[in-house]
């Protein structure tokens, strides 16, 4: 059955370490406008998590990522499978 595809904007912040908490460690902002398959945050967040991760130019172990800001622009269609 169909998924169908959301046009989403994206506001994230990422942070370089797991182990140190969000005061110590500096916070970083960045922007994404991509596809995904869901208008759930979290799901979101599953769907984008590699592109933001080779924007960011990190690898998934060293970085913390938080949706901050989401904007779902429509549906644009549906998935083949």
């Amino acid at each position: 059955m169909p998924k169908p595809i959301y046009r989403v904007l994206v506001k994230f912040e990422y942070r370089n370490s797991k182990t140190s908490s969000y005061i110590k460690a500096k916070i970083k902002t960045g922007y994404i406008d991509t596809f995904a398959l869901s208008e759930n945050k979290e799901e979101i967040l599953e769907h984008i998590k590699q592109k933001v991760l080779k924007q960011i130019g990190k690898k998934e172990n060293e970085v913390d990522i938080k949706i901050k800001d989401y904007i779902i622009e429509g549906q644009y269609g549906f998935t083949n499978y």
